[in-house]
């Protein structure tokens, strides 16, 4: 896609002959310098689930919020990790979960260095 280029503005009538300088587009080679200038892309941020089964009044509620069904609950209402890598940690099976029982923290990144 091509940056537009903006459209030199008339000087005033008001006596003055101010001209107004181009503002500079973002050239690709730009964008990509500020991205590395950055550290590239961050790493995906990973959540653990857990939950305490023996509060679990078995309602369903963190189930049911779960927008990307990383815990599900069975035909009884327990709810279950179904998929703990697709947990995006917006919280809302733990902030909805009435009893306390459901408790989701982000992971550490894991240390890319060798000891």
């Amino acid at each position: 896609m091509q940056p537009r280029e903006r459209a030199e503005r008339p000087a005033k009538s008001s006596g003055s002959s101010v001209e107004t300088p181009p503002v500079p587009s973002a050239s690709p080679t730009l964008l990509a310098a500020v991205k590395e200038s950055q550290g590239g892309p961050r790493p995906k941020r990973r959540f653990e689930i857990s939950i305490y089964l023996a509060w679990c009044k078995r309602c369903g509620i963190c189930g049911a919020f779960c927008p990307t069904k990383a815990l599900v609950n069975d035909a009884l209402g327990q709810p279950s990790v179904a998929n703990e890598s697709k947990c995006i940690g917006c919280l809302q099976c733990m902030h909805r979960c009435p009893d306390f029982c459901v408790e989701v923290s982000e992971k550490k990144p894991e240390s890319g260095g060798k000891s």
